[in-house]
């Protein structure tokens, strides 16, 4: 369990900027691309053992979806 948990958080990290620059173009307010790469953690972390076949594609996956819930959220 440490193990895929380290595995997660190297990637997680690794992917940081690369997860902000995607939100970036979608999302207007950068306090809400932080609560949405936050989130975009938890839900790896929760689902860690899925992403380990391939934990950037489906991290990437993860922002976008976010990131289209939250476009709209704003819609509303």
């Amino acid at each position: 369990m440490a193990h895929r948990d380290d595995e997660l958080v190297s990637v997680f990290l690794a992917n940081r900027t690369a997860i902000k620059r995607q939100l970036a173009s979608k999302v207007p307010v950068r306090e809400d691309r932080e609560d949405l790469a936050q989130e975009a953690w938890i839900k790896l972390a929760r689902n860690g053992t899925a992403a380990l076949a391939a934990p950037v594609p489906y991290l990437r996956r993860i922002v976008a979806t976010l990131a289209i819930d939250h476009a709209r959220g704003r819609k509303r």
